[in-house]
C-alpha cells in the first residue's frame, strides 16, 4: 500500500491528536446537542462535535494534493470498459505515475442525473431510471449496459475506482452534480422522476428561461429536490470507502426558479442553500465518526463570491460555517481572466484549500490544440502564484474519447503530457507556456463565469488597454539563460494598413511587429474574414512577472471603413 494513503488511519493514529480526536466523536455523539439547520428534516443518528470533526479534516485536507482530476465516467461508453480492468485501461491506468493525487468520479453518471453505482435508493441510468436501455446518442449505447454489466459481476464502477485510487496511493471523492440539464438537448435522458415530476422544475411560465438548456433545472426550493440528492450523498457515505465528496454546482449553474429568469436568488433561496450545505456537512460528519476516518466535501462553484451568491450559493457563508474544506473555482470558461487572491485569501482563513479549474474545450477554443499543454501550464503557473493550492481539470481527454485504435493512444498521451508536470510550480517552471487573454465564454456559463476581455473593435483613435496575466519569475529566467524567446502575438480580423498599428507594452512602445495571414484551420470552416497575425518579440523588461498592461491603437485606418477587430492576444514564452 502507498504510504501516501492509509485508509486504517495507520500513521494518524500514531499521533496522539487523532486519538483525542476519535475518544472526543464518541463523547460529542453522546453528549452533543443535536441541532439541525433551519428548514431542514432531521436524519441524524449520532450528533458530532464540530469543532472535534473540523480538527481531524484539516489534517486529511492538507496531505499532498497536487492535481484533482475530475472523471465524468465517459470511459463506459466504450466497448472495452464491460470489465473492470477495460473499464480502468481506458483513463485511469494511464494516469499512473504522474501528479495526480485525487480523482473525482462522477457518481451520477456522465449526463441524465441518475447513479452510475450500485444505488439502492434511486433506479440505475438507463432502463431503470430513464424507460429506455441506452438514453443518449448513439455513441453512447455501451454506456448503460457496461455499468449495469459490471455491477451484475460485483465490479460497481464507484467501486473500482475507488479501490483504484487507494491502491496507487491517491484519494477517491465521488462527484455528485447538483443539477444537470443534458436531458433538455439530449434525448431520451430525461429521468422518469423528472417526468412525472414537472412541478419541481424551475418554472418560467411558458417562457424560455435566460438560456434554453437549463428549462430542466431542478428547483432547490422543493424538500424533494434536496431530499433525492441528500439520499444519494448519505448512501455512498454509507457504504463506499470514498475520502470525500465533490458537489458539483457548476454542472449546470441554475438552481431556482429566479435565475432560470435571468434574475438573482432571494434571501430565503440563500438560506435554503446554506442550510441543505449545513444538513450535508453534518451527515457526513456523523458517518466518518462511525467509520473513524474524516470525509472532505469540496464543492465546485461559480468564478467570484458575488456570482455564486446571485445563484443562491453564499459561499463565504459556507466558509464561516465550516461547511466545506476544498473549494473548485469556476468552470474553466475564463481561466486567464479568473482572479483567485481574494478568494484564496478568504478560504485560506477558514483552512480551506483552492483549485481553480482547467476546461480542456475552452482552453483549446483560445490556444490550439498543440497548444494545449503549454496553455494549461501558464494557467496553473499564474493560479499557483496568486496562493492556489493545486489545479483540477474537468473534461481533460474527452474531445477524444471516441476515437479508436492508435489515434485514440496518441491524443489520450497528448493530453495527458500536463498531468506529470503541472501540480507542481518547480516542475513547470522551465515548461513553455501560452499566455493568453480569454475570448467569449460560452453562453450556457456567462452568468457564472468571469467577463472575459475579447474580442474588441479598435477604432481609430480610441486605445484599447488590456490586461495579460504572467506568473513565470521572468527576471530569474533571464538571468539563469533558460528563456530563450518571449513573442507577442495579436490575431486582428479585417483589412488594416500594417503603419496605422501601435502597441505599448507597460508603457514601453514596441518595435516594428511582423505579420502574417492566417488561413482557416480547415476547409469546412465556416467562412471567415480575413484575419492577421501580427507578432512582437519581447525582452524582460518591459515584460515582466504579474500584470502587464497592452495599449492597442490604430490611427486612421484606410483599408477598409469598418472596425478592426481583436480576437486572440498570446504570449509564447519558449524555454531552453
Amino acid at each position: 500500500m502507498n504510504e501516501l494513503y492509509k485508509p486504517t488511519g495507520k500513521l494518524l493514529n500514531s499521533d496522539h491528536r487523532m486519538t483525542r480526536w476519535i475518544l472526543l466523536l464518541a463523547l460529542g455523539a453522546l453528549c452533543s446537542t443535536n441541532t439541525i439547520a433551519r428548514g431542514e428534516p432531521n436524519r441524524s443518528e449520532a450528533p458530532v462535535d464540530r469543532a472535534v470533526a473540523k480538527e481531524a479534516r484539516v489534517r486529511a485536507t492538507h496531505r499532498r494534493r497536487r492535481i484533482i482530476f475530475n472523471d465524468d465516467s465517459e470511459a463506459l461508453a466504450r466497448k472495452e470498459a464491460a470489465t473492470a480492468e477495460g473499464f480502468l485501461s481506458v483513463r485511469l491506468t494511464p494516469m499512473l505515475h504522474t501528479q495526480v493525487d485525487t480523482i473525482c468520479f462522477s457518481a451520477l453518471a456522465i449526463w441524465g442525473d441518475a447513479p452510475i453505482y450500485d444505488s439502492k435508493v434511486q433506479p440505475l441510468f438507463g432502463r431503470p431510471a430513464h424507460g429506455i436501455d441506452a438514453p443518449g446518442e448513439d455513441l453512447y449505447e455501451h454506456y448503460a449496459a457496461n455499468a449495469k454489466t459490471l455491477i451484475e459481476a460485483g465490479d460497481c464502477p464507484l467501486r473500482i475506482v475507488t479501490d483504484f485510487a487507494h491502491e496507487h496511493g491517491m484519494e477517491a471523492f465521488a462527484s455528485i452534480r447538483m443539477n444537470d440539464v443534458h436531458d433538455s438537448f439530449v434525448p431520451g435522458i430525461k429521468t422518469l422522476w423528472k417526468r412525472n415530476h414537472p412541478e419541481y422544475l424551475v418554472q418560467v411560465d411558458g417562457k424560455p428561461p435566460f438560456g434554453k438548456v437549463y428549462a430542466t433545472s431542478q428547483d432547490y426550493t422543493h424538500q424533494a429536490v434536496r431530499d433525492r440528492k441528500f439520499e444519494v450523498i448519505e448512501e455512498i457515505g454509507k457504504r463506499y470507502d470514498i475520502d470525500g465528496f465533490e458537489f458539483d454546482y457548476f454542472r449546470h449553474p441554475v438552481f431556482f426558479t429566479s435565475s432560470a429568469r435571468g434574475g438573482s436568488a432571494s434571501v430565503a433561496e440563500i438560506a435554503i442553500m446554506t442550510s441543505f450545505m449545513d444538513r450535508l456537512r453534518r451527515r457526513i460528519d456523523e458517518l466518518a465518526a462511525q467509520r473513524k476516518r474524516p470525509i472532505l466535501v469540496a464543492a465546485r462553484v461559480p468564478d467570484t463570491f458575488d456570482r455564486a451568491r446571485r445563484l443562491g450559493l453564499d459561499i463565504e457563508a459556507w466558509l464561516k460555517q465550516d461547511l466545506v474544506d476544498i473549494l473548485i473555482i469556476g468552470g474553466g470558461y475564463s481561466p486567464f481572466s479568473l482572479k483567485v487572491n481574494d478568494l484564496v485569501k478568504t478560504a485560506h482563513e477558514h483552512d480551506v484549500l483552492v483549485y481553480p479549474c482547467i476546461n480542456t474545450g475552452p482552453l483549446m477554443d483560445f490556444t490550439s490544440v498543440d497548444d494545449f499543454h503549454p496553455a494549461a501550464r501558464a494557467a496553473t503557473m499564474n493560479w499557483r502564484r496568486s496562493g492556489a493550492d493545486g489545479v483540477y481539470l474537468w473534461n481533460l481527454g474527452t474531445p477524444f474519447s471516441h476515437d479508436q485504435g492508435q489515434e485514440y493512444v496518441r491524443k489520450r498521451a497528448h493530453f495527458y503530457a500536463c498531468l506529470s508536470d503541472i501540480g507542481d510550480v518547480k516542475t513547470m517552471a522551465n515548461g513553455d507556456k501560452l499566455y493568453t487573454i480569454d475570448g467569449p465564454t460560452y453562453v450556457s456559463y456567462v452568468h457564472a463565469s468571469t467577463r472575459p476581455q475579447l474580442p474588441v473593435s479598435l477604432l481609430p483613435g480610441k486605445p484599447v488597454r488590456l490586461q495579460l496575466a504572467v506568473g513565470d519569475d521572468l527576471q530569474q529566467a533571464t538571468r539563469a539563460d533558460r528563456l530563450r524567446q518571449s513573442e507577442l502575438r495579436l490575431t486582428l480580423s479585417g483589412p488594416f494598413e500594417t503603419d496605422a498599428l501601435a502597441v505599448w507594452l507597460n508603457s514601453t512602445k514596441l518595435a516594428e511587429p511582423g505579420f502574417a495571414h492566417i488561413k482557416p484551420r480547415d476547409a469546412t470552416s465556416k467562412p471567415q474574414q480575413p484575419a492577421s497575425l501580427v507578432t512582437f518579440t519581447l525582452t524582460t523588461p518591459p515584460l515582466k512577472q504579474g500584470v502587464n498592461t497592452l495599449e492597442i491603437t490604430f490611427s486612421k485606418n484606410t483599408a477598409t471603413s469598418k472596425p478592426i477587430t481583436l480576437q486572440r492576444v498570446h504570449l509564447a514564452l519558449d524555454y531552453e
